[in-house]
């Protein structure tokens, strides 16, 4: 197996900073010494919506890929769907990764400061195709006010950031308690070079 040295970047937050504070590269991976496959970093993405992104789980490979680590941010994926939430699975192949992420993000009209909406391109080195998930969230986002938001990746995604509370309830569920919960913003960390 060999080894580089990873240099990263972080692009801006997009939706609100509400909540507690994620940085999965740090947190998830390692801060120090990071050994992660820096080629195709995640397997899986998990996304709880409804009329905002209320929640995200990011399965990631370590090392060689034998082995995963699962984290969720913001409603869990384990949630029964009440409340009209969606569950979209995004399964990543075994030569695909994740290259440019759009969605639309800022004040919208029922939930504050959030998410909205993703979709994901993905790239398979295999085959040289590319592919996208889909718009992902809440009524195309026609309810939020702020334009919509692209980053592309120098390579490939490494790992996700942002804020977030946790939790097991839909956000319309826990607003009816007057309780704040979900996920509230995002960013995204990519290669910023590679030493080889």
């Amino acid at each position: 197996m060999t080894t580089h040295s990873v240099a990263t970047v972080h692009s801006v937050l997009f939706g609100g900073s509400t909540g507690n504070y994620f940085n999965d590269l740090q947190s998830v991976i390692g801060p120090h010494n990071v050994t992660i496959n820096s080629i195709m970093p995640i397997k899986s993405i998990t996304v709880v919506h409804a009329g905002v992104i209320d929640g995200i789980k990011v399965t990631y490979y370590r090392g060689s890929k034998k082995s995963t680590t699962s984290v969720n941010h913001g409603l869990s994926a384990e949630s029964d769907g009440e409340g009209g939430l969606n569950k979209k699975v995004i399964p990543l192949g075994d030569k695909e990764s994740i290259v440019a992420i759009s969605g639309k993000a800022g004040d919208s009209e029922f939930w504050g400061m959030r998410v909205v909406g993703l979709c994901f391109t993905i790239y398979d080195s295999g085959t040289g195709k590319m592919r996208t998930t889909g718009w992902i969230g809440g009524q195309g986002g026609t309810h939020i006010k702020t334009p919509t938001f692209r980053v592309t990746a120098n390579g490939s995604f490494l790992a996700l950031g942002g804020y977030a509370i946790d939790a097991n309830s839909s956000i319309g569920t826990m607003q009816d308690k007057q309780e704040d919960g979900g996920l509230y913003g995002l960013t995204f960390i990519d290669i910023a070079y590679r030493n080889v």
